[in-house]
């Protein structure tokens, strides 16, 4: 069902609501209608005066996601990237992580969704349109290698602006015009680890989401086209990574509790492993030629 929501001056005019505004809401005896309206579901779809939206709660606490950062990430700085710098993003208010990195990236010029209004317990933003992974599910296998190379592209350049997503999936991509549309950041990852290791791991989270949609063959082009494109510290983090996943996608614990995770993580590794292969031939070519240039040079 779509909720239609006018402002939020319509809001506190909601059955069950007090009457008075919104952004009141929060106080004692006093109930936030627009977080009301996605109490059971984290998100909903609605109209937000006329325009097509969803309501979102902001961002959960998630005790347990932050416990087991806290206890890993030193060992995969240490392992993945022990050359990278780090320094924590601390946040005042973490339930506000996501309206601020929507924000902050917009400012930036990435295309993601504009927030139209918020209340203290969840916000609302503009819809950007139908999912990446809709598209390519409805599309016919034929048609879907252009699409992801897009994508895999788009995902590249995005980093190379600095930036991270958290959710690369392509359930959280829309194709937007002539851009890609990037949603859901509500991860706060970087108060755990660098920048390098945060891309590479969307790269994984990219790869991995396309897995059961795609042939093998496609998978080792998608990655080949985000590693033609992608930093050199993040290529090097995901070269370390590539073994560590090949031997849990084989994993006999991996494979009885979750045989097409393992088998999806398989298709991955090796479409990274083979794309890194090329590119590092690439580079070796590259530096070879260069190197016979400059010797003619010399002569």
């Amino acid at each position: 069902m779509v909720v239609r929501i006018f402002d939020m001056a319509f809001l506190k005019q909601t059955p069950g609501t007090r009457t008075r505004p919104a952004t009141a809401a929060g106080q004692a005896g006093e109930i936030d209608p627009l977080a009301a309206l996605v109490a059971e579901e984290r998100v909903r779809p609605c109209l937000w005066q006329g325009q097509p939206a969803f309501v979102k709660r902001l961002a959960p606490r998630r005790a347990w996601e932050r416990w087991l950062l806290a206890l890993f990430a030193p060992l995969l700085r240490r392992l993945c990237c022990p050359d990278q710098p780090f320094v924590p993003v601390v946040r005042k208010d973490r339930r506000l992580l996501e309206v601020e990195r929507l924000r902050k990236l917009e400012a930036a010029g990435v295309d993601v969704p504009e927030v139209l209004g918020m209340s203290p317990g969840a916000f609302v933003m503009a819809s950007v349109g139908p999912s990446l992974e809709a598209a390519v599910r409805e599309a016919p296998p034929e048609t879907r290698r252009g699409p992801l190379l897009k994508a895999a592209e788009d995902l590249a350049a995005f980093h190379a602006r600095g930036q991270w997503h958290g959710g690369a999936q392509i359930r959280n991509l829309a194709p937007h015009g002539k851009a890609i549309a990037r949603f859901d950041f509500d991860r706060e990852f970087d108060r755990y680890l660098p920048l390098a290791l945060l891309q590479a791991l969307d790269a994984i989270l990219f790869l991995s989401s396309i897995g059961s949609l795609v042939s093998p063959s496609l998978a080792a082009a998608v990655a080949e086209s985000y590693c033609a494109c992608g930093g050199a510290p993040v290529l090097a983090i995901l070269s370390r990574l590539v073994p560590w996943a090949l031997r849990l996608g084989k994993s006999p614990g991996l494979r009885r509790i979750a045989g097409k995770e393992g088998e999806r993580l398989q298709v991955v590794a090796h479409a990274l492993g083979a794309a890194l292969r090329t590119r590092s031939r690439a580079g070796h070519a590259h530096g070879h030629g260069h190197g016979h240039g400059h010797g003619h040079g010399h002569g």
